[in-house]
């Protein structure tokens, strides 16, 4: 990814080696070079009933339906995510459909989408478990506002909803919702069929979070490899996403750490 802003790709293609993985046969192939809002926009351009985040919906067999979802980060998106799962709710209703496989191999996270599907597996509503949100700062500096983006800028000064700092540097969130650690109402059309969630070392922020609350009151079999977050607690659910200006290269930094009060 660095290597073509420092050369510029000649002439907008790439000539590759390659060897395939079946056969071992290699072959040289050219490509033409993309950019990033050519990738997006070649993503929104999926078969009917495909959502532009790269969700797509396969009926495999009669009554199962399999919703891929390789990524929830959607607040640079202005597309109606929560229409389409309830659209899609509402279609797994009317066939009659009684299988449900969420994929969510390779899903690091992003928005809390899983609150949204939890909402359609559920009778009555789910207090999640209390936990306490740390951070290491209250305020950022102006000089680095600039470099940083985020879906809330509230993250740029948490005032008085960080008390601190303890005798360790950290500021603990005073905010209602960290406290209690909130919960999941029902949404309609409940899906009560059976539901299998594929995971993997990926799942490290929301889906971990999802893949989590669906174990732990039996709204799902988990099923894959080992996921990237762990019960003693995780960092997810506020970041910076700090582009440096020169070379525009992208580092994530989280800026929260969640821990599970009765752990």
């Amino acid at each position: 990814m660095y290597f073509p802003l420092v050369h510029p790709i000649a002439g907008s293609s790439y000539r590759l080696d390659v060897r395939s993985a079946r056969n071992r046969v290699r072959r040289t192939i050219d490509v033409t070079a993309s950019t990033h809002a050519e990738r997006l926009a070649a993503r929104r351009s999926g078969a009917p009933g495909d959502g532009p985040l790269g969700w797509t919906i396969a009926r495999p067999a009669a009554g199962v339906a399999v919703l891929t979802m390789p990524t929830w980060v959607t607040f640079n998106d202005a597309w109606d995510w929560k229409g389409y799962l309830s659209a899609f709710f509402v279609a797994l209703r009317a066939d009659g459909t009684q299988h449900l496989v969420i994929d969510l191999r390779g899903n690091e996270g992003g928005s809390d989408v899983g609150d949204e599907i939890a909402g359609h597996l559920i009778a009555l509503p789910l207090a999640l478990p209390p936990v306490d949100r740390l951070t290491r700062y209250r305020r950022v500096p102006d000089a680095l506002r600039p470099l940083l983006d985020t879906w809330d800028r509230s993250f740029d000064d948490w005032g008085d909803r960080a008390a601190g700092p303890d005798d360790r540097g950290f500021y603990r969130s005073t905010r209602d919702d960290d406290a209690r650690g909130g919960s999941i109402v029902p949404l309609t059309p409940r899906f009560d069929g059976d539901v299998q969630v594929l995971v993997d070392a990926a799942n490290s922020s929301a889906t971990f979070q999802f893949a989590e609350f669906v174990h732990d009151f039996h709204l799902a079999t988990l099923v894959g490899g080992r996921t990237g977050g762990n019960l003693r607690g995780i960092n997810g659910g506020a970041f910076y996403f700090l582009r440096l200006p020169a070379s525009r290269i992208e580092i994530d930094l989280p800026l929260i750490g969640t821990f599970p009060r009765d752990r």
